[in-house]
């Protein structure tokens, strides 16, 4: 698993590997690494060692720190994930990043669940290019989800793009992501071509059948943290936005 190139979507592996261990569904940390990596083509996940599941993921080569990334593999445990968020506190000591979260939102989401992951950048040949460990939480509200991910700032890392909103000299970056997944073999319209070439739409093989997500995210640098706050379950902007700035103003 370390190395290869994997062809099928985490769906498959995780129908299989969930009658033998909980594997919660990671979809915010696929749609992250495919929007780092810059590709949305392949990827599945398996269950290694200790039952950490791991996901892979192509990417175009992105040049980093000498080197040049040819997939990124980002994994968690689940089985060490914490349900109290009193305990949040030793998964911060653990990773080194002392970030910003909360308890709950204004809006109603609630703490759910805070793990530990990693996330490597790896050469063609299955080299480690870079790696880093992150933090992950869960917030629920009236059966959706929103997620929260924490990493260590990277200087070698691209800005973000999209629509920009300033708060407290800190600059918000809103980007709406279209997603198409597919079964093998699926041929993209003319249209859909078009779509793929402006960044518009992501299309995935290895779907048992067409599936399409829009994935809405806000992103953000403060102290040395990298923030991204991001859903599925179609919050608006300006929802997400407010969010966002709370856990600015009164993030713990």
């Amino acid at each position: 698993m370390r190395e290869d190139r994997l062809d099928h979507w985490m769906k498959e592996a995780v129908q299989e590997e969930a009658k033998k261990i909980p594997v919660p569904d990671r979809k915010a940390d696929i749609m992250r690494a495919c929007r780092e990596a810059g590709n949305m083509r392949k990827f599945e996940w398996k269950k290694a060692a200790g039952a950490v599941a791991i996901l892979c993921v192509l990417c175009t080569g992105t040049a980093l720190a000498g080197g040049k990334i040819a997939s990124y593999m980002t994994g968690a445990d689940p089985q060490k994930a914490v349900t109290s968020y009193e305990k949040v506190a030793n998964l911060e000591k653990k990773t080194g990043i002392a970030g910003k979260e909360v308890k709950s939102f204004e809006n109603g989401f609630q703490f759910k669940e805070a793990n530990t992951s990693f996330t490597k950048g790896l050469d063609e040949s299955g080299n480690t290019v870079t790696k880093f460990d992150e933090l992950d939480f869960s917030y629920e509200r009236d059966g959706k989800t929103v997620y929260l991910n924490l990493s260590p700032t990277d200087k070698d890392s691209e800005k973000p793009s999209g629509h920009e909103t300033k708060y407290q000299e800190i600059t918000l970056f809103y980007q709406s992501d279209n997603y198409k997944f597919v079964p093998v073999g699926y041929e993209p319209t003319e249209e859909e071509k078009e779509q793929m070439e402006k960044g518009e739409l992501y299309i995935s093989e290895g779907a048992d059948q067409i599936e399409t997500q829009t994935y809405t995210h806000v992103s953000w640098t403060e102290e040395h943290t990298k923030y991204l706050l991001s859903t599925f379950d179609g919050i608006s902007e300006k929802e997400l936005i407010k969010m966002a700035k709370e856990l600015i103003e009164n993030g713990n």
